[in-house]
């Protein structure tokens, strides 16, 4: 069979997930790509053969492996750097596609802004039908992405630093789209493309994952905004999550020190807004949410 996405890796960070994996596999394999490059990196799964056999059916698949956890940011940032090729879709290991849509002809003919940070697509989660953009979103430009749902354009990703390593995962996303915006590599929604997400919340770690997030929504803010809206700004969004979010309070406490500890750390690392640029930022996140209001209420 050919390959249907031209000049273009699927990557994919998976860990201990073997069997999620298998059913992503096995979705590609039924949507027509066996045949397109794919690479998986295990993040020091327990056991890595069980990653290397969930590829079964694929044709052009390749599996790097940690020794060492780096968790989603920094894997998906060695998966961009060893693909060979200019796009790279990434995908995690409980997410595929139920519709190609017009991908496959875009990519034949290499129609995309060059400017372009990515192209972001519909995300529909399997167990309750929840979509982050309502059917009828338009093809318009995007202030924000789902990791697991986004084709990039990858030297304009790593033109940027690609994700930061150290937030492991959680508000890494928002994080490097606010440096993709302040490089002028915009976000474009592409309509024709759906992916479903079979989300599995029982499989987390909840404990390191409300730590992560109140942690990385201190150093999403210090890193990026500029005055009173970095790690003043940060801390107290965090500290909204401690009281607002339900249970593991002790977890969110210790990320919200630890937030305010890796801040001074990193402070050297920050990419700054200017105060216009980050009103300016603000304005586009607000009027993209009213259209999503607009659109689900068909005004």
């Amino acid at each position: 069979m050919p390959n249907l996405l031209h000049n273009c890796t699927i990557i994919i960070p998976t860990r201990n997930r073997p069997d999620d994996l298998k059913r992503t596999v096995g979705k590609l394999i039924d949507i027509g790509l066996a045949d397109t490059q794919i690479l998986v990196l295990d993040d020091a799964s327990e056991d890595p053969r069980s990653t290397k056999n969930a590829l079964t059916g694929l044709n052009n698949a390749q599996m790097l492996e940690n020794k060492n956890r780096t968790g989603q940011a920094e894997g998906r940032n060695r998966l961009l750097r060893h693909s060979t090729t200019k796009y790279c879709i990434c995908l995690d290991d409980d997410t595929y596609f139920l519709q190609l849509g017009k991908l496959p002809a875009l990519l034949m003919e290499d129609k995309f802004d060059e400017s372009l940070g990515g192209l972001v697509f519909h995300t529909i989660r399997s167990y309750d039908g929840f979509r982050e953009f309502p059917p009828n979103m338009p093809k318009v430009k995007v202030p924000l992405f789902i990791g697991c749902s986004i084709m990039f354009n990858k030297e304009n990703v790593l033109r940027v630093g690609g994700y930061r390593s150290f937030l492991m995962y959680g508000c890494e996303e928002p994080e490097l789209a606010t440096r993709l915006w302040r490089a002028s590599y915009p976000l474009e929604f592409e309509p024709s493309v759906v992916i479903e997400h079979c989300h599995t919340s029982e499989a987390r770690d909840h404990g390191e994952y409300h730590f992560l997030y109140c942690r990385n929504t201190i150093l999403l803010h210090t890193l990026n905004y500029p005055g009173v809206y970095g790690l003043p700004g940060g801390t107290l969004r965090a500290i909204k999550r401690l009281f607002t979010m339900k249970g593991h309070k002790y977890s969110k406490f210790k990320g919200i020190l630890c937030g305010i500890k890796d801040s001074i750390h990193f402070w050297d690392q920050r990419t700054l807004l200017t105060k216009g640029q980050y009103q300016a930022r603000k304005q586009f996140i607000n009027d993209t949410n009213k259209m999503l209001v607009d659109l689900v209420n068909n005004r």
